[in-house]
C-alpha cells in the first residue's frame, strides 16, 4: 500500500463525525455531519464552527472580566 494512501486513511479516520455549528444570523445551534442548507429558525444559509472550549462552563472558570489585567495582585 503506498504511504500517500495511508495517509489519507489516517486523515479520513481522523476527521469529526459530526460537528457543532451555529447560525451566523440568529445564533441557532445544531450538531450535524454537514451545515443545513438552511437555518430552521431565521432560514439564513450561513453558519459558522463553534470551537470547542471544554472548561468554559465550569463554575470555577474565569469570566471575561475576571481576566482584565487591573485585577492581577502582585
Amino acid at each position: 500500500m503506498p504511504a500517500e494512501e495511508d495517509e489519507f486513511n489516517l486523515l479520513e479516520a481522523l476527521r469529526p463525525v459530526k460537528s457543532e455549528l451555529r447560525c451566523v444570523s440568529c445564533g441557532y445551534g445544531v450538531v450535524a455531519p454537514e451545515a443545513p442548507q438552511s437555518c430552521p429558525m431565521c432560514q439564513s444559509t450561513e453558519w459558522e464552527p463553534v470551537l470547542w472550549r471544554p472548561f468554559s462552563h465550569r463554575p470555577d472558570f474565569p469570566s471575561e472580566t475576571r481576566r482584565d489585567s487591573t485585577r492581577r495582585s502582585a
